[in-house]
């Protein structure tokens, strides 16, 4: 043995001047440094004289062979010096019997004891025992290597001192898995000894040596007993106090350290076997748990309430292990060191699995900002490619396209990156659940999956519930507020209305509004409801009912304020005299409008507008309605009349979409204007939609019907036809998201010829508010000069424009019997010159409210 090597300020070795005073468990108070906690064997027995510490000490005269050196620590039993070997030519540790003990037959037959015993337990957690023999006084020695290195007790002080908020490496390198690692070495020679039939009787992190390069050493085996092996193999070490009766410990003699010791040890029992070390081992797992050494109470009292009280997370397997290792039952133990050492093994067989898929955790969430810093730069990339490319019009040449097709192009690579990231970070996330069932693993991947899932329900993308379920796999709790998917709803109105809660539900692929509950009046005040599509009907005396759809997100509260107002903005009940009989109302709130990938055109990006509350012609304007204007026009008998009819009238294309082409309808002696047939034979339906009339006809029709009417009929604004088409939810179409060509008019809906068909030919074709064919049938001018990006926004409010006849393209909505289902979303922009006639283009009125 030797003083603990370095110079830090715990392993100071102590002079023998400092090793005189008597401590409580037997020890000298002295004995605080390394080699003398280690060596110092602590024998505790009712018998003993308490001034045996007080003594003088005898200046040891070694044999020939050695030359002695420094004093290094005085213990119960005696000295230890450090001597040179002249034959070995090396230091070596004596310890030496004190003088004070050779008149005691029982000490001196456990100091040989301790020698042989140690030098029989041949295995590389125990010093070696080099020579034993008498010194010139007739003391005992015996010599053995020396030890450098700290005990196990300065080591788990440091760990812990160092682990303030969590489990951090001491200075030394030593973290508190490794901790479990040199107890688990620990049980290992424990085990080897017990299978000897050797039990030590002293185990405590004082007599473990931790050397500076990963030795661990069980030291002092001075109280150590010798019983049968357990392993049924060779004879168990012999000693020459184990074969003198009268030299071994009776009845009542208590020896070993109070708080390591075994219930039956500490009562005085003699016969204990292998459970006894057990128990003291479980009592050191103990102080690695808790950085403390055990007081009396703790120690007989449950080990459960105070781990629960513990600084740090504590591994629920080791609480397990060392609860049963210090069961005060001996048979409710483990049966030997080698059977707790084999559990200790399996948690570090998982530790290790756990550290190694940390690091793999680790390589995957250091992609984390790469890969928002791909998909940041990306969006920043074509964010300029469109401030390049949208005032551009297609027939633009190639060159000036260039620098906006750079920057796409770049922002795909940085998508590609993206893309190429996250798959490398599911990897290692999955090859860390493959080493271990890592908490942080499956965290990591519940908020991927959760960021997926969030954003493919947005879309309405049906991967959605798959993303879901992986979500659910791997969350352990901190998503179970989202997955539950409740949100809640507050509305006011004017005037106060009962309320009927009708939910969206999927019946035959279409989503059917089916009762749920009557709510009673408004207010609606934080009313709670599960994430879903819900439509609301609002009734009150005097005024129409009112349809008023509402789309609950996860943990989201409906709470409609249009921007810049002060609180809720009430949905106001038209009264009766406000709306007419063939007439929609969409009340003023906000609808997710664009964001489908599956539209075509120029889609806008997914994002919740407020559009103020509006009246729409629940169907298309008819040939029976715009034969009527223009018969009417012709009875006025003005030439301006006149040629405002002509101009509206259909007429087939002309040479260029500038000049109008040839009457469609025939026209009669008395001026008028008939339906019929054409000459193309196709029969032109009173209640078949008014198409070949471009956008300046539509709005002269909207002028008239406001004259004629008293109303301020308008072309609808292009987000006020998408709103009124899909509702708030974002749907694909009027009636969900599934397709069949059966609900809309579309090229394949009917057998034969394709042409328009009368405004309620599909039934199916509803929008939430009531409106007819929003989806097919005819194209529907709107009242937008078209621009790429959208219409404008003012602070997130659509405001619809004025019917100012300025040159250029037209927005258009809605889909037509020539298109297939993809130009049928509601999502789906179009565009064509103000000028164009078309057999697909008809129009519909709206009216602000």
């Amino acid at each position: 043995m030797s003083e603990p090597e370095g110079g830090s300020p715990p392993e100071v070795a102590q002079t023998a001047s400092d090793a005189q005073t008597a401590r409580s468990d037997g020890a000298p108070a002295g004995m605080s440094n390394a080699v003398t906690m280690a060596l110092g064997s602590v024998i505790q027995e009712a018998t003993a004289g308490a001034s045996r510490g007080a003594r003088p000490r005898a200046q040891p005269v070694p044999p020939e062979r050695y030359v002695l050196g420094k004093h290094l620590a005085a213990g119960g039993q005696g000295d230890v010096y450090r001597v040179f070997d002249r034959q070995l030519r090396r230091d070596m540790v004596m310890k030496v019997l004190g003088d004070w003990w050779t008149d005691d037959p029982v000490a001196l037959a456990r100091f040989v004891q301790e020698a042989q015993v140690t030098a029989q337990l041949q295995h590389p957690s125990v010093v070696p025992v080099h020579e034993i023999g008498t010194l010139t006084d007739g003391r005992p020695y015996y010599t053995m290597a020396e030890i450098r290195g700290r005990t196990l007790s300065m080591v788990i002080e440091a760990v812990h001192a160092a682990s303030a908020t969590g489990w951090a490496p001491e200075a030394g390198g030593v973290s508190f898995r490794r901790l479990i690692d040199y107890f688990h070495r620990v049980c290992e020679c424990v085990g080897f000894a017990h299978a000897r039939g050797v039990v030590h009787r002293d185990l405590k992190p004082q007599n473990i040596m931790l050397g500076p390069f990963g030795e661990v050493l069980v030291l002092d085996w001075g109280l150590a007993r010798i019983g049968s092996r357990t392993d049924g193999q060779s004879p168990a070490p012999s000693t020459t106090r184990g074969e003198d009766d009268a030299l071994m410990s009776q009845a009542g003699q208590i020896a070993g350290t109070a708080g390591y010791m075994s219930p039956e040890q500490a009562s005085g029992e003699i016969e204990l076997g292998p459970p006894t070390d057990v128990y003291a081992l479980g009592m050191i797992l103990r102080e690695i748990l808790l950085g403390r050494p055990p007081t009396l109470p703790e120690r007989m009292g449950v080990l459960a309430p105070i781990v629960a009280a513990a600084e740090r997370p504590l591994p629920e397997e080791l609480i397990a292990i060392a609860s049963r290792a210090t069961a005060t039952d001996p048979d409710a133990r483990w049966v030997d060191a080698s059977d707790l050492g084999q559990a200790v093994a399996g948690f570090l067989d998982g530790a290790r699995k756990r550290e190694r898929a940390r690091a793999l955790l680790e390589q995957a969430e250091a992609l984390v900002p790469r890969i928002a810093a791909c998909e940041a730069e990306a969006a920043d990339l074509e964010s300029q490619a469109r401030v390049i490319l949208d005032p551009l019009p297609p027939s633009a040449p190639s060159e000036a396209k260039q620098p906006g097709w750079e920057l796409e192009d770049a922002a795909a690579r940085q998508r590609i990156e993206a893309e190429l990231a996250t798959v490398e970070m599911n990897r290692l996330i999955d090859l860390s659940l493959i080493e271990a069932e890592l908490p942080e693993a499956h965290a990591m991947l519940a908020r991927h999956y959760r960021k997926l899932h969030a954003t493919a329900e947005e879309r309405r993308d049906p991967a959605a519930r798959a993303l879901e379920a992986k979500l659910r796999v791997h969350d352990r709790g901190e998503h179970a507020t989202y997955l539950a998917g409740r949100g809640a709803v507050t509305l006011y109105t004017e005037p106060p209305a009962q309320v009927e809660l009708r939910r969206y539900e999927l019946r035959g692929r279409r989503l059917v509004d089916t009762h749920v509950a009557d709510l009673g009046p408004t207010p609606l005040v934080d009313h709670e409801l599960e994430r879903g599509s819900y439509l609301l009907v609002l009734r009150a005396p005097g005024h129409h009912e009112v349809r008023y759809p509402v789309a609950i997100g996860r943990q989201e509260h409906w709470n409609p304020i249009r921007p810049g107002a002060v609180g809720p903005t009430p949905v106001v009940l038209p009264r009766l005299d406000q709306l007419d009989r063939d007439e929609v109302f969409v009340p003023a709130g906000p609808f997710w409008c664009g964001g489908d990938p599956q539209a075509a055109g120029e889609v806008m990006p997914r994002q919740r507008v407020w559009v103020d509350g509006f009246a729409l012609r629940r169907d298309p304007v008819t040939n029976r309605e715009l034969l009527t204007m223009v018969n009417a026009l012709i009875d006025e008998g003005t030439a301006e009349a006149e040629a405002l009819a002509l101009s509206v009238v259909p007429r087939h294309r002309g040479a260029s979409a500038a000049e109008a082409g040839t009457l469609i309808w025939p026209r009669l002696p008395s001026g008028h204007f008939d339906l019929g047939v054409d000459d193309e034979g196709l029969s032109w339906g009173p209640t078949v939609p008014a198409f070949m009339v471009n956008w300046h006809g539509a709005v002269a029709f909207a002028d008239w019907e406001s004259r004629r009417c008293g109303r301020a009929y308008r072309l609808p604004g292009e987000l006020e036809f998408e709103k009124a088409a899909r509702g708030v939810d974002g749907r694909s179409f009027p009636w969900g998201d599934a397709f069949d060509p059966t609900w809309a008019g579309m090229r394949l809906s009917r057998e034969g010829s394709l042409r328009p068909v009368e405004v309620d030919a599909f039934p199916v074709d509803v929008s939430p508010y009531g409106a007819r064919g929003m989806a097919g049938n005819t194209i529907s001018w709107c009242a937008d000069e078209y621009r790429r990006e959208g219409p404008p926004l003012v602070d997130g409010i659509y405001l619809p424009p004025g019917h100012a006849p300025t040159p250029g393209e037209r927005a258009l909505r809605g889909g037509c019997f020539l298109f297939d289902a993809f130009l049928l979303r509601a999502a789906t922009r179009h565009n064509t010159p103000s000028v164009v006639r078309d057999v697909t283009l008809g129009f519909r009125l709206a009216r602000s409210l």
